[in-house]
């Protein structure tokens, strides 16, 4: 047993008990072979929680692309109504890190920046308007797995963010802030129970959400998945207007926050 210790701790490159292991990780895949000790050792690795930073002035466009970053996706069109072309960009980390979550929980990912750039009238500069570490979906993290990013889209000044596996939020700069205008989702849920013919199984119920927060109104449609006969309801409601949301204030996984009343 000792010499298996041993010849475990060099592998890990352990460096000694009694610290503080909060923000590490068990590399399973190096003690797998020494089942004896397996899961009882924690191996160094730091969480992700170090985001760059940019400065408020007017800098070039190389001053956003920090280093171990690059980008992801990027849209050029005035978000900001002043006839200039703005810039809009994904930053994608390069390195795959263990990241916190919102929510609190941990996951190894890509992190992902999104930034929102007002380009100056006189130059070839940009200021930044908006920062969010955390709005744009990390690979795995879509209801159907894979990665629910789709790309960015700006078209008559809406920022579109979002995928076809996570759906859509439509933001607006107005009033010296980016707010949420329109947003969809999806999903699945159980139903009240409902068995097949032979009570095999009860039916889940799919859902579509789509709410327009300047008209207040939600189109909602639902319909019972596996079953021959589809009972599909469609119907449009109007709801008490509500506070729009910021941008800079909305994380992934929101859902609660934005569809408040609809998804549980």
């Amino acid at each position: 047993m000792k010499a298996l210790l041993a010849i475990a701790l060099f592998l890990l490159g352990f460096s000694g008990f009694g610290q503080d292991t909060t923000n590490y990780r068990i590399d399973t895949t190096k003690v797998n072979s020494y089942p004896e000790i397996a899961g009882t050792i924690k191996v160094e690795r730091p969480i992700f929680r170090t985001y760059p930073s940019f400065s408020r002035n007017p800098e070039p466009l190389n001053r956003f692309i920090p280093k171990n970053w690059k980008i992801l996706d990027s849209v050029v069109s005035d978000l900001n109504g002043d006839k200039i072309p703005d810039l809009s960009l994904v930053l994608q980390h390069k390195d795959t890190v263990y990241e916190i979550r919102p929510g609190g929980w941990e996951w190894e990912n890509t992190p992902r920046i999104l930034l929102l750039l007002f380009k100056e009238k006189t130059n070839n500069l940009y200021r930044l308007s908006l920062q969010n570490n955390h709005i744009i979906s990390r690979p795995g993290t879509g209801k159907q797995g894979g990665d629910p990013f789709d790309k960015l889209i700006v078209k008559n000044r809406i920022l579109t963010l979002g995928g076809e596996m996570g759906g859509k939020y439509d933001f607006r700069f107005q009033d010296g802030n980016f707010y949420l205008i329109s947003a969809w989702t999806n999903g699945r849920t159980r139903a009240k129970e409902r068995y097949s013919a032979d009570g095999a199984y009860n039916y889940d119920t799919f859902y579509y959400y789509k709410i327009d927060f300047l008209k207040s109104k939600v189109k909602i449609q639902k319909n019972l998945m596996n079953d021959d006969d589809r009972d599909l309801m469609e119907k449009e409601i109007y709801i008490r207007k509500r506070p729009l949301l910021r941008l800079k204030d909305i994380k992934e996984f929101d859902e609660k926050i934005i569809f408040k009343g609809f998804i549980k």
